[in-house]
């Protein structure tokens, strides 16, 4: 198959993916556009890269200046529409206090960073995708909203990165020094065309198994095949990128989302609890006893040093920062352009594939404690969420536990990727924020709409 022919089949079937999920959900305001296009563009390459608008694309201190005026404006729409919206920010503030004194800090490592502005349009950016997830969770409906967006973004994503993979090679795959081919898709990184199956793909899961519309519609039958087609998409995605971090993530979200269907955890969401804290310690155990973790590594085809990870942390030592405060907010990578690693200088290394070390890069001690208390803080909340044994429990749970695993060989703290917008979304608290009148008319939309759809589909039948 041509590849202009291949690209023009996959066109359609997005449009074809798109049209069946619309008839099965309820109608949203056009402002979900913004999460949807802050999203996607998180989860492939810069709108600049794809327009073939020149300059960086954020690799040096000043950055792309399309891409900054596009975020810019996003961020702007986003803020308008939350004043329209009478969102009340200080009992949101008050509700999140541990995910604010994290930001805050990271606001403060202005003060020691070496590129002052530099490091303030980095932390604006990343404090406006607070603003994008905010417009979902002020949607009527913001479960139904969430499902939307990811699952839309996957209808895109998922077949444009099995059609550059197969046929345009020259975007959907690089290769390594050694010759060997990594395939990225419509991202820049294998690990990324992981990442974002890992996001998407546990929403798609999630919904596959636990969606709460009727199941007599003739609609909600149609959805359900087309979810579990780019889920599988999606999964064929995650084996071909090898990107094992998110494979074991996924897994260990999966278990999340759909224990409840297994006998011995129905109903009784505290039981996963028990084997998750029953299962660490154990875990900790052998391993200083027995070094399991070498042999569990090679089962994933990982060896020791998790793929030479173990080489950059050392390597990253070996150039310290000020062990209280760190360097500034993302400002390490500027001030070491390169790290070199036995023989071999590596440049325009960007991460410390590890999320606990880039923040002790970041912020030093105080950093650390920081992000120790915002998961804390987090994690009690996640954990309430989850006991209830609601599926928006489930997936917060999923998406903390995912977070805090990808983060022990990648770096997404506080980074603008889709698994940490994933985790934001989930971890605020939002009750309380909105005027009480939009949650009584979110029940009378929802109404509406069920008793529609369900005389549609008795219609046609």
């Amino acid at each position: 198959m041509s590849r202009p022919f291949a690209l023009l089949l996959c066109l359609p079937l997005i449009w074809w993916l798109w049209k069946r999920d619309q008839r099965a959900r309820p109608p949203f305001s056009l402002a979900l556009w913004i999460p949807f296009l802050w999203l996607l563009l998180l989860g492939s390459r810069s709108l600049s890269w794809w327009l073939g608008v020149g300059g960086s694309e954020g690799g040096d201190l000043e950055g792309n200046a399309f891409d900054r005026l596009l975020y810019l404006g996003m961020i702007f729409a986003a803020l308008y529409v939350l004043s329209r919206r009478g969102i009340r920010w200080a009992p949101l503030m008050g509700q999140n206090k541990t995910l604010l004194l994290f930001y805050l800090f990271l606001f403060v490592t202005i003060l020691w960073s070496e590129y002052p502005f530099v490091t303030f349009k980095r932390w604006y950016k990343e404090l406006g995708g607070i603003f994008v997830i905010l417009i979902i969770l002020t949607e009527q409906d913001p479960l139904e909203a969430i499902k939307a967006v990811f699952a839309r973004c996957a209808y895109v994503l998922f077949p444009l990165s099995v059609v550059f993979i197969k046929y345009f090679p020259g975007i959907g795959r690089t290769y390594t020094q050694s010759g060997g081919a990594m395939y990225t898709g419509v991202t820049q990184q294998k690990n990324s065309l992981g990442e974002i199956v890992l996001v998407f793909g546990l929403v798609l899961l999630s919904e596959l198994f636990q969606a709460n519309r009727p199941k007599e519609a003739k609609a909600f039958k149609e959805h359900h095949f087309t979810i579990l087609f780019v889920l599988v998409t999606g999964l064929w995605l995650l084996v071909t990128s090898n990107s094992k971090t998110s494979l074991i993530c996924f897994i260990a979200g999966a278990v999340i989302i759909v224990g409840h269907k297994l006998a011995f955890f129905k109903n009784q969401p505290r039981r996963i609890l028990i084997v998750i804290c029953t299962v660490i310690p154990l875990f900790l155990f052998a391993e200083s006893q027995f070094n399991i973790s070498e042999y569990l590594l090679e089962l994933v085809g990982r060896n020791s040093t998790l793929t030479g990870r173990t080489d950059i942390w050392q390597a990253v030592k070996e150039n310290p920062v000020d062990p209280l405060i760190g360097s500034g907010y993302m400002m390490y990578w500027d001030l070491h352009k390169s790290i070199q690693i036995g023989r071999f200088v590596l440049t325009g290394w960007k991460s410390a594939h590890n999320g606990y070390l880039e923040t002790y890069l970041d912020g030093g001690i105080l950093g650390v404690v920081c992000l120790a208390v915002m998961l804390i803080g987090v994690g009690v909340r996640v954990i309430r969420e989850f006991l209830r044994d609601t599926e928006y429990g489930r997936l917060a749970f999923a998406f903390y536990v995912a977070m805090l695993l990808y983060n022990i060989a990648e770096s997404m703290y506080a980074r603008r990727s889709p698994l940490w917008f994933a985790f934001l979304l989930f971890g605020l608290e939002f009750r309380g924020c909105l005027p009480s009148a939009m949650s009584r008319e979110a029940n009378v939309v929802a109404d509406v709409w069920i008793d529609e759809r369900e005389a549609v589909d008795a219609g046609r039948a």
